[in-house]
């Protein structure tokens, strides 16, 4: 049975290597912000400028071949492996490949012009190359513990076994007698050429597949960062719609946000029928704290105020901060007699309560009006009215009470 044609062979080695050039400038082009891809490219290109090389021995010369055939190879696979470097962020051992690389080439360069032998040569760049494959394959299997483990242990394994390759044709033609020429029939470089063209053919999907899976693991954290990125838009929107519902002094609701809760409150109570009350306090004389023990004292029987009412109030009731020393609170659920009773509960414990302010302790009072929804009534705009009104009458009779409007509405439109 006779071997395959060596010439055959690396016609089909360049085939291959051509293919794989190409592939890996297309990769390279199309995805630029990656480092790797390009070196593979430029490695395709030295390898199948080496096949070219060896398929033209004879017309290139001895000299041209040994230099180019052999220092392209070698210069490719750093090339490859400082790619590959590249790609997983890791530091290059450029020395590495330069010390390799030198002491395969001088001494093959030496058995090619001083003193020609062809077996010492195979072996001097088997060993190279064999060091240098044997290398990049390591640093992939060392990322085996990656999301892309498949794609490095396809580009590893192949790597390291075509490293092995290598250095076995260095140890048997160490040990044996070398090929009388480059093409002569011989069972070790047939099986040799054969092994390099699958390596090519393994490296072509699983650079690819490397770069895939690093695209398709990138993509994963663009999308959680966008993810996290809209969260934590969300939840500025979210605090910034909160601080512009509520007041900054007392953190209960402001005006507009009452009005928008009281809203949804009276439709229900007036879709179904339910008691709806309002009760309205003002602080009395507000203005002497304020002249007396300074704003700032104030600001604290404000917050005060704030926190007793919302300690003693139900979750349902909507309490906010209508301006000033006046405070509003709608209560669900809640008939005139019930928002009467929390009246005057708030207003007997808001008198025993004391305020630290700049000239010794503070006790203030607080005047309170109290309304109930009343038949007909579509507006809320009645009921706080009538509240208001309840609160003047407070005021008129001393302060430090609670004064209840009039059971029925006096039918006028509240602007």
């Amino acid at each position: 049975m006779s071997l395959p044609d060596l010439r055959t062979l690396t016609l089909a080695m360049m085939l291959v290597t051509v293919i794989f050039g190409l592939v890996m400038v297309a990769v390279g082009a199309v995805h630029r912000r990656y480092p790797g891809p390009r070196h593979w490219a430029a490695a395709g290109v030295m390898f199948a400028l080496v096949c070219l090389v060896l398929v033209a021995r004879e017309q290139v010369g001895l000299f041209t071949t040994v230099l180019v055939g052999n220092g392209f190879a070698l210069a490719g696979i750093s090339i490859l492996s400082h790619g590959i470097h590249r790609f997983l962020g890791r530091p290059s051992p450029l020395w590495f490949y330069f010390l390799v690389s030198s002491m395969a080439v001088l001494p093959v360069m030496y058995f090619a012009i001083f003193l020609p032998d062809l077996g010492a040569r195979m072996v001097i760049y088997s060993l190279g190359m064999g060091i240098l494959l044997l290398h990049a394959g390591w640093v992939l299997l060392g990322r085996l513990g990656s999301g892309s483990a498949i794609a490095y242990r396809l580009n590893g394994s192949a790597l390291i076994l075509g490293g092995g390759l290598h250095v076995l044709r260095g140890a048997y033609f160490l040990f044996n007698p070398g090929p009388a020429a480059y093409y002569s029939p011989n069972l070790v470089n047939v099986l040799f050429q054969l092994s390099l063209i699958m390596l090519y053919c393994a490296l072509m999907p699983g650079l690819v597949l490397m770069l895939s899976s690093r695209l398709a693991d990138d993509l994963k954290a663009h999308v959680a960062d966008l993810r996290d990125e809209i969260g934590m838009r969300r939840q500025a929107e979210e605090r910034l719609a909160l601080e512009a519902a509520l007041d900054p002094l007392t953190g209960l609701y402001n005006r507009r946000k009452f009005f928008s809760e009281a809203a949804r409150a009276f439709s229900l109570a007036h879709r179904h029928g339910r008691p709806l009350s309002v009760m309205i306090l003002d602080l009395d004389h507000f203005k002497d704290v304020n002249d007396t023990h300074g704003h700032e004292t104030g600001d604290r029987v404000l917050r005060a105020l704030a926190r007793h009412c919302q300690d003693q109030m139900r979750a349902e009731d909507i309490l906010a901060r209508f301006g000033g020393e006046e405070f509003v609170a709608l209560l669900p659920d809640t008939d005139r007699e019930g928002a009467l009773v929390m009246a005057e509960r708030l207003r007997r414990s808001l008198g025993e309560t004391e305020v630290r302010g700049e000239k010794g302790p503070v006790r203030v009072t607080a005047s309170f009006g109290v309304s109930q929804l009343m038949p007909g009534e579509t507006n809320l705009n009645f009921i706080l009215r009538r509240a208001d009104q309840a609160l003047y009458q407070a005021k008129q009779a001393g302060r430090d009470q609670v004064r209840v409007s009039p059971e029925e509405p006096d039918g006028t439109e509240p602007q």
